[in-house]
């Protein structure tokens, strides 16, 4: 009775004192048996999985010229960034294929410009080329092995 009495007496703010503590008090009795409900005492809580990393985006460069594709020949698999130059004295239109699929990108560069194109590279081989004149089927062509390694394969 005594204490019931004492709280009476007591300003606004040091009942909401006892009031937090006996809150306080009472959250530490319930995590006392290792069920845990407040982070640092006693409470075991799994740590959240961490974000999985993004693979980093290679940067490969392709120099067109009269009749030469100046690029690696040999990569590793994942997101790639081509940056393609035309180097040459006429407008060209750059395909990448890879071979065995219908999977096919393209490129309109006029002379001198530079365009980027982002590709995320299977292993396996693909074509890249792109016709030197209308009457020229063939056009100047190159095949591209992508390792299954994610280890370069080529400094470039």
């Amino acid at each position: 009775m005594a204490a019931l009495q004492t709280i009476r007496e007591m300003s606004a703010t040091g009942r909401l004192a006892l009031a937090l503590s006996c809150v306080w008090v009472l959250g530490l009795a319930a995590c006392s048996g290792g069920g845990g409900c407040i982070p640092g005492c006693g409470a075991k809580f799994p740590a959240p999985a961490p974000p999985k990393p993004r693979p980093a985006t290679r940067v490969v460069k392709i120099t067109l010229q009269e009749f030469c594709i100046n690029m690696p020949q040999v990569m590793p698999p994942g997101p790639t960034l081509f940056k393609v130059t035309n180097n040459d004295h006429l407008a060209h239109y750059l395909e990448i294929e890879q071979l065995d699929t219908h999977v096919m990108y393209g490129l309109d560069l006029m002379p001198g410009s530079t365009k980027e194109i982002k590709i995320n590279l299977e292993p396996g081989r693909y074509r890249v080329w792109y016709p030197f004149h209308r009457t020229e089927p063939k056009g100047v062509q190159l095949v591209v092995t992508v390792t299954p390694s994610q280890a370069p394969a080529y400094p470039y």
